[in-house]
């Protein structure tokens, strides 16, 4: 009897747990916990290319990922909140969840940054609908588009709806200053080059360069919301306090090390650019309680994995 399900499934490379970012997830408290939940919202999300919604059109509440994940509310709801602010997730106004990285995980290799392209534009324009006050009809008939785009290539809507996503990927890439080499020779001088080129001047204190940076990746979205937050002046003010911080370069028990990835998430970024780590940060006094850069020693151990 010939079996007529399909069947969905995720193309993950043996170096996968290896990556910094799920170094650094796992190294949580329960982060092995929310890379579970993460591996399984991946593995959901397959039949709608990545995007949850319940029968396309309801939102995954807590207590709906919990039942399906088989975890505590209470973990689901901190390791969504993780998962977010790390860059592995985005949830929109609607209660949509998209799995960001899924692209790299699904289909042949040869097609992976064309895959991306799409399934961004494909995000994008589920916040446009949003922001123009679309219906539930709406956002279930995206859905339904979304799953059925591989039978449905061929006709004219698909055609029609591809081209308005191609124009739009054109015009957004023109305003883009994200997407760069890091290169004088070829690279025109913006904001985000600007924090990229201050940040690689730590180097001569020991602290990793950034080679490349490239649109959609966490970094990248990071820094420039740090960007549209504080303002360039402020990025830069923020990465010059480094210099004015032993423990950020590695005066610390533990060696650790400010990484230009821990830099730009936004639970961090406040706290160097308020000088909470500068040298002058009062000690405790014997038998006293650790100061706040001691807790973060501590922190910063487990953030990394360190022993």
């Amino acid at each position: 009897m010939a079996d007529n399900k399909t069947y969905y499934y995720l193309k993950l490379k043996e170096n996968f747990f290896d990556s910094e970012d799920m170094k650094l997830l796992q190294g949580m408290k329960d982060g092995y916990l929310y890379s579970d939940i993460l591996l399984k919202l991946y593995l959901i999300s397959l039949s709608q290319d990545g995007r949850l919604m319940y029968r396309g059109i309801i939102p995954y509440t807590p207590e709906m990922v919990a039942t399906v994940t088989r975890h505590q509310v209470g973990t689901v709801e901190k390791a969504m909140d993780v998962l977010e602010k790390m860059g592995f997730i985005e949830i929109l106004d609607n209660g949509a969840i998209y799995m960001l990285d899924i692209q790299n995980f699904i289909g042949q290799s040869s097609t992976e940054a064309d895959r991306k392209r799409e399934y961004r534009n494909l995000i994008n324009t589920e916040k446009k609908r949003i922001c123009g006050n679309s219906n539930v009809s709406d956002v279930g008939q995206m859905a339904g588009q979304i799953s059925k785009q591989k039978s449905d290539k061929s006709t004219p809507e698909y055609r029609e709806q591809s081209k308005e996503i191609r124009e739009e990927s054109l015009e957004s890439r023109e305003q883009s200053t994200e997407i760069f080499a890091v290169s004088k020779d070829t690279v025109s001088r913006t904001d985000v080059q600007r924090a990229v080129e201050e940040w690689n001047s730590l180097a001569v204190y020991g602290l990793r360069p950034v080679s490349k940076l490239t649109s959609g990746t966490k970094r990248a979205k990071c820094l420039n919301a740090r960007i549209k937050e504080y303002g360039i002046d402020e990025v830069l003010a923020a990465i010059e306090r480094i210099k004015n911080s032993d423990f950020l370069k590695g005066n610390n028990k533990s060696g650790w090390m400010i990484t230009f990835d821990w830099f730009v998430l936004p639970n961090n970024f406040p706290k160097v650019h308020d000088g909470y780590y500068e040298n002058s940060t009062p000690q405790p006094q014997n038998g006293g309680s650790q100061s706040h850069v001691e807790q973060f020693a501590d922190f910063a151990r487990g953030w990394a994995g360190d022993e």
